[in-house]
């Protein structure tokens, strides 16, 4: 119940200020067209392996003893 009156205490009074447009600066919209797609793989090719060794069952070896 704290972390939600916290997170709601710091909004702006003018909630029609959200919905107006704002402009990025070229770095951050050039990292989010690289990062965006890169953990959407990452994503993918983990939950395709997590799928694999549960229905497969076959657990990787760690060698570690």
């Amino acid at each position: 119940m704290f972390q939600t009156r916290f997170a709601l205490a710091g909004g702006p009074l003018d909630v029609e200020a959200l919905d107006r447009v704002g402009h990025y600066p070229v770095g951050i919209r050039a990292f989010a067209l690289v990062l965006i797609p890169l953990v959407c793989l990452y994503f993918v090719v983990r939950t395709a392996y997590s799928l694999g060794v549960l229905v497969l069952s076959d657990w990787p070896a760690v060698g570690l003893a």
